[in-house]
């Protein structure tokens, strides 16, 4: 009888502890886990699209050149980062939603850590400037946007982009550029 219950009792110890060392493991883990991700998540490359400027005002029948620095704020590089950019004038309202997809990528590079590795880039001017729009622009009935889009990889092989979309009114100095209600996003992969 004691032996019986005695055995029967150490069976439900050496259970426990297994149990309890399964969810410690566990635990462990899951701690360990969240430890990586944060490490990840502070050495990774970080990319800001930052100081744009027109070189003059739209003028038809050119669109004029945009430049802009392009930042790795991390710690890390960013790998095969591509830049795609959009430029228009709108009356009224922002632009609608581009399909980046369909926008071909202009820049391909490695973006090292730090503001040593700020580049300006010069954009050409893309497309033609019709009057009516140009007038429209020049008189404050519209106004220029600048959309840019980069997608880069970070060294832990995890892929990340960032988009923006800034508007330049006419008369302003040519670095007054404000942030846009769409664009401004930065994605959620950490």
């Amino acid at each position: 009888g004691n032996m019986n219950w005695l055995a029967r009792e150490m069976n439900y110890a050496r259970d426990q502890s297994r149990e309890a060392a399964k969810i410690g493991e566990r635990d462990a883990k899951a701690a360990l886990d969240a430890s990586i991700e944060a490490s990840r998540n502070e050495q990774r490359a970080w990319i800001s699209i930052t100081d744009i400027r027109l070189q003059q005002e739209p003028t038809p029948p050119t669109m004029p050149v945009v430049a802009f620095v392009m930042l790795n704020s991390g710690k890390m590089p960013a790998l095969n980062l591509r830049t795609k950019f959009s430029v228009s004038i709108w009356k009224k309202s922002e632009p609608p939603a581009i399909d980046w997809s369909q926008v071909p990528v202009v820049t391909m590079e490695i973006a090292f850590p730090q503001a040593h590795s700020a580049v300006v880039t010069p954009m050409p001017p893309l497309g033609s400037l019709n009057q009516q729009v140009g007038d429209a622009y020049q008189s404050g009935g519209a106004r220029f946007y600048f959309r840019c889009r980069a997608d880069y990889d970070d060294i832990f092989k995890r892929h990340h982009w960032v988009d923006v979309c800034y508007h330049h009114t006419f008369g302003r100095a040519l670095t007054d550029f404000e942030s846009c209600t769409i664009g401004g996003r930065i994605n959620n992969n950490r």
